[in-house]
């Protein structure tokens, strides 16, 4: 718990320049927040949603991170938003810190890897990256602004 509490007080005091978060329901195990498309991505000006929430044996058990906003990426997962990703897999070392965890989903837009959820938007992104890039600035225009 004082890890959480660390973690989420960091987050406030010196913030990530394009997220933001706060506690859902003043839990530390579930934090809701916005991330701002980054910049040269196919998600700029996009207001994306997202929630992570914590098991109760953090950090020896990574988080697991949603999208609440449909975006189109491989990494994730069609239905529910969750990322597959290493980091919260065979990646996860109890070391790894929440903003880390931001910044790898940051990342991870700039640079989608072909082997997520979705077979369709897999093989899009591993074989015409332009069209791609095009669906996503789609559908980040009709999801994730306004």
């Amino acid at each position: 718990m004082e890890r959480l509490t660390n973690e989420f007080n960091n987050l406030l005091e010196i913030p990530e320049p394009c997220i933001t978060v706060n506690l859902v329901d003043q839990s530390l195990f579930h934090w809701r927040g916005t991330l701002n498309g980054p910049d040269e991505s196919p998600y700029e000006g996009g207001m994306f949603k997202f929630e992570i929430t914590f098991p109760s044996n953090f950090p020896a058990s990574p988080p697991t991170f949603y999208f609440k906003t449909k975006i189109f990426h491989p990494n994730v997962h069609p239905s529910d938003g969750r990322i597959c990703c290493e980091i919260f897999n065979s990646g996860w070392k109890p070391k790894v810190t929440v903003r880390t965890v931001i910044s790898y989903v940051i990342a991870l837009l700039y640079n989608p890897s072909p082997n997520g959820f979705s077979t369709e938007i897999n093989t899009l992104c591993a074989q015409n990256m332009d069209l791609y890039n095009q669906r996503a600035r789609e559908w980040t225009q009709q999801y994730a602004m306004g």
